[in-house]
């Protein structure tokens, strides 16, 4: 998909203007001609152009003499270097003729008679001789300036560097909606009401920045109303994706990686297709409201005056968005993935528009990685060069979900191994003091080595290094083919992080597994983490173990092999949009293993909530059906409809035996799973590790 780097889709915007100043239109003693008909007059390699600022401007001047200077190396490939203006003592250099780019008030000539050329507020960009001048009357507009000169010139660069511009180009005359005036504001500040908690807290921190910088606080509200549509006469801020008309309107302009901010009459809307990039819309509009704050001098209170219409918006670096586009289905979303992921989210599809999808992918030069198909769901994955495309068709949705990401590690799709050993599962206890939980079981593949599913806690690395040298026969040759991780919660990453530093040295870890959320994601949800491991520390506690360890991020879909293991991912957060990350157990990822002609199912921290009814509806009684379960989130979770598809033999509850008597009563599901008729073995990781060897036999 095609982005652009930064855009303004009025070329009258104007974001940053004083209490003066209105919305922009072009001056008609200079610029008379209709928007687009207007041909650039001049052509200018820049090879050998430096980009000069004062030696005393202010942040937002030299920000944006930085911000012009990478945007040029970026668009032509050329070094571009940066001065101040400051003429050392004893240089007889004649600037007049070097090639220079003036950003704001400089002591070149150039600035000042570009400067005289400004009869009304606004800005400038000229030609003369040897200079290009950018210059404008407050550094709010100088940063706007940059934008127009980033957005017009740099958006089409020629083979050999040559770049195209107007010889001279002048704006004035605004108009501007009074997000403060007078020590007052009808201004509500709106977001939606199913927002997400991080949106909420985006949308706080603007109404703090706002009273910080007026001391007037704005209304806080939701999209809520009794009609379902929004007041077109009310002023208000919205934030993210509302269910406003002018949100609707302002992101149909914007690619899925563009964020921005939209003047639509009384509406100011601040969003991104996704609440991360909604946050950087949001940085934006701070810093455009920080610039244009200035005292009223009547009242000697703080104004904050906006332009009326128009739109910027600015293309956010981490994601990949250059790929193929889906024909066959409606684009109705996208969600931050997480860890450079992007999921594109289309709806109305079918299974031959997904598969004729398939075909436009391969035709674009991808690679297949690995396909698969789990009862009426299709999913396939390619790479291409440093980029990773993971597909799927969702049947009980019509949907079609496409994300793509770097190309990192890649799990094996076979492995060979020399059989030692019958395969095992152990279930491994928690030291429960203080209310400690845990989740972790080893299962001890067919060729010696382990693939550890979670960790339990903290306190709990030694207890696990104890477990693996049990079950090893000693302390030499421990080998962890894979340590695979459901989410991030303390109570089963907490061991690794101890276990890493106690025995990292000691053992051969061969990979980790792990869907990490977005920052956005994490701090959206109930029940979050201290810190973010999955998606930030977990570098630092594999590095403990060596090098040479991939770290694989597994998708919905995925099949693998960990040696004689194989390992379908049935259920990730990627699956979850567009409804809400709302509590952090719902990012678990949910995989079933096949080890020796039986399946074993891992539910990690599933609460009777949303994704236990994604997984019910994606698929049948008959695929989802295994020999062994993980009873979900220590026994306080799943739900009775899971289970009964699930219709296991053998449940394992990582629970103290305690905690197990007390949720067989308090959770329904447990209730109803532990007196299922199917149910033969039920183990409880307590009172030291309970190990069943594969296949084991369903007396």
């Amino acid at each position: 998909m095609k982005s652009i780097i930064l855009r303004i889709l009025s070329l009258c915007l104007v974001l940053l203007l004083s209490p003066l100043l209105a919305f922009c239109s072009r001056d008609p003693t200079r610029d008379t001609e209709p928007e687009g008909a207007r041909a650039f007059d001049a052509s200018i390699n820049f090879s050998g152009y430096a980009v000069v600022r004062g030696e005393r401007a202010g942040k937002s001047a030299i920000a944006a003499a930085v911000r012009l200077r990478n945007a040029l190396e970026s668009a032509t490939g050329i070094n571009i270097k940066i001065n101040d203006d400051w003429i050392r003592p004893g240089d007889n250099t004649d600037y007049s003729q070097a090639y220079e780019i003036l950003v704001g008030q400089t002591n070149r000539p150039e600035s000042a008679e570009a400067s005289a050329l400004l009869e009304k507020p606004g800005y400038i960009i000229k030609i003369i001789g040897n200079k290009i001048v950018i210059a404008a009357s407050s550094d709010a507009l100088l940063d706007t300036a940059v934008d127009f000169f980033i957005n017009t010139y740099l958006s089409k660069v020629s083979p050999d560097g040559v770049i195209e511009l107007y010889g001279e180009y002048v704006m004035t005359d605004f108009e501007f909606l009074p997000i403060v005036q007078n020590g007052g504001s009808e201004f509500t500040l709106i977001r939606s009401e199913n927002a997400d908690y991080y949106t909420i807290t985006l949308l706080t921190d603007l109404g703090n920045k706002i009273r910080e910088l007026t001391g007037v606080q704005l209304k806080l509200g939701t999209d809520w109303t009794k009609t379902g549509e929004g007041d077109s006469r009310a002023y208000e801020v919205l934030l993210g994706n509302t269910s406003r008309s002018e949100t609707r309107d302002f992101l149909s302009t914007l690619e899925v990686d563009e964020y921005g901010i939209g003047f639509i009459g009384r509406k100011v809307v601040v969003a991104g297709w996704t609440p991360t990039t909604t946050a950087l819309a949001k940085d934006k509009f701070i810093s455009i409201l920080s610039a244009a704050a200035e005292e009223n001098q009547k009242t000697g209170t703080r104004d904050i005056l906006l332009p009326a219409t128009g739109h910027i918006t600015a293309k956010y670096d981490g994601w990949v968005t250059d790929f193929p586009e889906l024909s066959g289905g409606v684009f109705s979303g996208a969600y931050d993935a997480g860890v450079g992921a992007l999921e594109y989210y289309y709806t109305g599809a079918t299974k031959d528009a997904y598969l004729k999808y398939r075909a436009e992918i391969e035709a674009a030069g991808y690679k297949k990685y690995h396909e698969n198909q789990i009862g009426d769901n299709l999913f396939a994955t390619y790479t291409k060069g440093d980029v990773l495309l993971h597909t799927y068709y969702v049947a009980y949705e019509g949907a079609v979900r496409v994300i793509t990401e770097p190309l990192g590690d890649l799990p094996k799709l076979s492995e060979d191994y020399i059989k030692t050993n019958e395969p095992s599962i152990t279930a491994v206890p928690c030291i429960y003091e203080n209310n400690n939980k845990g989740q972790c079981q080893i299962i001890r593949l067919s060729d010696g080595s382990f693939f550890i599913i979670d960790s339990n806690s903290s306190i709990d690395g030694t207890g696990l290094y104890n477990a693996l040298v049990e079950l090893n026969g000693g302390e030499e040759g421990i080998t962890i083919a894979a340590w695979f991780f459901s989410h991030g919660h303390g109570d089963h990453y907490g061991g690794f992080t101890t276990f890493a530093k106690d025995y990292g040295s000691k053992v051969k870890l061969e990979s980790v597994i792990i869907n990490a959320t977005s920052f956005a994601a994490y701090e959206g949800t109930r029940y979050q983490p201290t810190w973010d491991f999955a998606g930030t520390h977990i570098h630092t506690y594999i590095a403990m173990f060596g090098s040479g360890i991939k770290l694989i991020k597994p998708h919905t879909g995925y099949k693998f092999a960990v040696r004689d293991a194989v390992v379908e991912v049935l259920y990730t957060h990627d699956d979850l949009y567009p409804n809400n990350v709302d509590w952090y157990n719902d990012v678990t990822t949910v995989i079933r293993v096949t080890l020796a002609g039986q399946t074993i199912m891992f539910l990690g921290d599933l609460m009777d909530s949303m994704p236990c009814k994604i997984i019910a509806s994606m698929y049948s009684r008959e695929i989802l059906k295994s020999d062994i379960m993980q009873v979900a989130h220590h026994g306080d979770g799943g739900s009775v409809a899971l289970y009964d598809m699930i219709d296991p033999a053998v449940l394992v509850f990582p629970c103290s035996e305690a905690e197990y008597q007390r949720l067989i009563v308090k959770n329904a599901a447990s209730r109803y799973i532990i007196n299922s008729k199917n149910v033969r073995k039920i183990i409880i990781s307590d009172n030291g590790i309970k190990t069943l060897t594969l296949p084991y036999i369903i007396q």
